[in-house]
């Protein structure tokens, strides 16, 4: 009898044990199978959003190509050099055109324009509170904050603001804001003398300018002899190549160091090839006539 009794009671145990045992192992089934897809549902959805996010790119990257193409001025022509500065500068919204759909690249460029466009073109967020009734007040204020203008430079006036701005003053500003904003280095400007064909024209306070701007490619000679004229007013066209080249490094000049010229004997300044400067010879001629 007893031993009936402990058969029941095993098989009782049995009875419960058993269905829970199965149960587990179907539970672990099920949740080994929830989490397999749901891993492939994560797969899925980075490699869709990988898609998405490369065809967006492609989209992007063509809806600026299109806008840059189709940035097209009657005074800007396939010949001139600063065409392609011109359309970067406006597409990136640094330099607009004007309401008749020109640009005029050979009109002159103020102060407080070349001001504007060197130092939003870098930062878009300074702005700063204008103190007298002109559009650029504020861009000038922000500009003594960070350094950029001194007071003595440029005035908070209509006059100062409003002043075509030269070839060395674009140097100094452009350099400025390269070192201040951009966080760029000096760069040795050693041996300049010999390569800027008017470096002994550039006048004291913009000399250490000029040489930075002139050495980093920010700004270049013009013609084959490579004159900086830096009491020249700067142009439309000039303003647009130079903030290209404050914004893209590729865009930069490279120095040409092959093209020296050295001060002989006289003062005059002769090339390698012994050709004497221009605006030395004048010099020179003049002296042997007094003589």
């Amino acid at each position: 009898m007893r031993a009936i009794l402990k058969v029941m009671v095993i098989l009782i145990i049995l009875s419960i044990l058993v269905p829970t045992v199965v149960i587990a192992d179907t539970n672990q089934d099920k949740l080994k199978e929830m989490l397999e897809t749901y891993n492939e549902t994560i797969k899925e959805h980075e490699a869709t959003k990988e898609k998405v996010k490369e065809e967006n790119k492609e989209e992007i990257e063509g809806k600026v190509e299109e806008l840059v193409t189709s940035i097209n001025f009657p005074d800007v022509h396939s010949y001139h050099w600063f065409k392609d500065d011109v359309r970067d500068l406006v597409s990136r919204g640094s330099i607009s055109g004007f309401p008749d759909g020109t640009f005029r690249p050979f009109d002159k460029v103020t102060r407080a324009e070349f001001l504007k466009m060197a130092i939003l073109s870098v930062d878009k967020t300074i702005q700063g509170v204008p103190t007298i009734d002109h559009w650029a007040s504020g861009i000038l204020n922000s500009a003594y904050d960070l350094g950029i203008v001194l007071k003595s430079e440029i005035s908070q006036t209509n006059m100062d603001l409003n002043t075509n701005i030269t070839r060395s003053e674009m140097a100094r500003i452009l350099v400025r804001v390269n070192e201040i904003i951009q966080k760029e280095p000096p760069v040795s400007t050693s041996g300049i003398e010999n390569i800027m064909y008017d470096y002994y024209h550039v006048e004291h306070k913009f000399k250490s300018y000029v040489e930075q701007a002139y050495m980093k490619g920010l700004v270049a000679g013009s013609g084959n002899r490579s004159i900086f004229n830096g009491r020249n007013t700067g142009s439309r066209a000039e303003a647009s190549a130079m903030i290209i080249r404050l914004l893209d490094n590729s865009k930069r000049v490279k120095v040409d160091f092959d093209k020296k010229w050295y001060p002989d004997y006289n003062g005059a300044l002769v090339n390698e090839k012994g050709q004497m400067a221009e605006m030395k010879a004048k010099e020179f001629v003049l002296n042997l006539l007094i003589l």
